[in-house]
């Protein structure tokens, strides 16, 4: 199947969760995650948001991300532009439609995408789908694959969980539990056919900045 390779990653990954961007709620909690490595940022504004970043983060970690929300799109962009080109792997099309509003026309023409999503549906036919699942249903998708997602509906946290479950999707799917993370991902872009869907960029000045 091409999987016995064990050269590193011909292309920059990451796992992406974004919390807000839609409606009138701004971005306020911005995830990206690889093997090794995450970059969060977040910019609570309700009490609500703040509570669920204060639980999701270890003791003495509440400012060490902190931006400004008038400097979320700002960081978002260097982030991104630091990056260089990358595959964003996100759950659904919504990140890829608030980050078309949120990052300028250069910056975004860095990221290509792809949705596991579809994929996973076809392949496990799980009862839920959902990376925030906390029930003990063991045919949902989160305790089908084995994995916890502590937190839900927190950008760190659903990243994580995300990557968690493409990995154990592509071990199970090969029946190769000792899959490395490399090939797992490489398996995973051949399955869902990158790019699995794709947004021509909106004009400049149709672009919304929330």
């Amino acid at each position: 199947m091409g999987l016995s390779t064990s050269a590193p990653l011909t292309r920059a990954v990451a796992f992406v969760d974004l919390e807000g961007g839609v409606k009138s709620v701004p971005i306020w909690d911005a995830a990206f995650v690889s093997e090794h490595t995450a970059m969060r940022m977040y910019a609570p504004h309700t009490k609500r948001q703040q509570s669920a970043i204060r639980r999701s983060l270890g003791r003495g970690e509440e400012k060490k991300h902190l931006v400004s929300q008038a400097n979320m799109h700002a960081a978002l962009a260097d982030h991104v532009r630091a990056s260089g080109p990358l595959t964003v792997v996100a759950w659904s099309s919504q990140e890829q439609r608030v980050l078309r509003r949120a990052l300028p026309d250069d910056a975004f023409a860095q990221l290509s995408f792809v949705d596991p999503l579809p994929w996973v549906r076809r392949t496990f036919k799980c009862s839920n789908n959902s990376l925030s699942y906390q029930g003990k249903d063991p045919d949902a998708l989160l305790p089908r694959l084995g994995v916890v997602n502590a937190h839900p509906h927190t950008a760190l946290s659903d990243a994580r969980a995300l990557r968690d479950v493409c990995l154990a999707a592509m071990r199970r799917h090969h029946g190769e539990p000792k899959m490395s993370y490399a090939k797992c991902v490489d398996a995973l872009l051949e399955c869902v056919c990158t790019p699995a869907w794709t947004l021509v960029p909106a004009p400049k000045d149709s672009v919304q900045m929330l």
